[in-house]
């Protein structure tokens, strides 16, 4: 007597091997979609931090010396120097103040050597009348409709703007500050 013997059951079909690396290369997939969408925000976000490491480094020598920094000492690889316009405001602002604005551009000493444009304007604070109308004036000596202000060192505003361009997206980071004119 011949004895047959029958495999049992046990084994993976073909139908089962395929669903199942369909499913595992749709997590790799996922994955790896994760990886490069933490990777890119990654960068933009050291794009940013340089950005506003700059635009502080602005705003602090300003504010000490009441004078635009020289940006290729300490600041850049490679800068251009301050351009300077001024204009007179606009509303809702009446137009007998003046805002001056002033240009750069900068390449990093650290960080990728992405080219950063830096604006920066100061102007006189304006505000509503205290009357409650809907005029505005200057916080210094304004007469508007009958209404005097007046304020021996009037306080002015002063804004940097850091933008730079990656992959076609231009970014901006802005920081305003508020002093007193000595």
């Amino acid at each position: 007597m011949k004895r047959m013997i029958v495999a049992s059951g046990a084994g993976f079909t073909l139908i089962e091997i395929l669903v199942s690396l369909t499913i595992v290369s749709i997590a790799v997939l996922a994955l790896g979609s994760f990886g490069i969408s933490t990777m890119t925000s990654g960068q933009i976000s050291r794009d940013r931090l340089t950005a506003v490491h700059l635009a502080e480094q602005v705003v602090e020598a300003w504010q000490s010396t009441d004078a635009l920094p020289a940006l290729d000492t300490g600041y850049c690889q490679t800068a251009s120097a301050w351009t300077t316009a001024t204009a007179s405001t606009v509303a809702p602002c009446p137009t007998t103040g003046t805002v001056t604005t002033s240009t750069a551009t900068c390449s990093p000493l650290t960080g990728e050597k992405i080219s950063y444009s830096i604006s920066s304007t100061e102007s006189q604070v304006c505000g509503p009348l205290p009357a409650g109308g809907a005029a505005f004036a200057f916080f210094g000596t304004s007469s508007v409709m009958g209404a005097t202000i007046s304020n021996a060192n009037p306080p002015r505003t002063k804004v940097v703007t850091v933008s730079w361009t990656r992959k076609g997206t231009t970014r901006s980071v802005y920081l305003t500050h508020l002093s007193r004119v000595q």
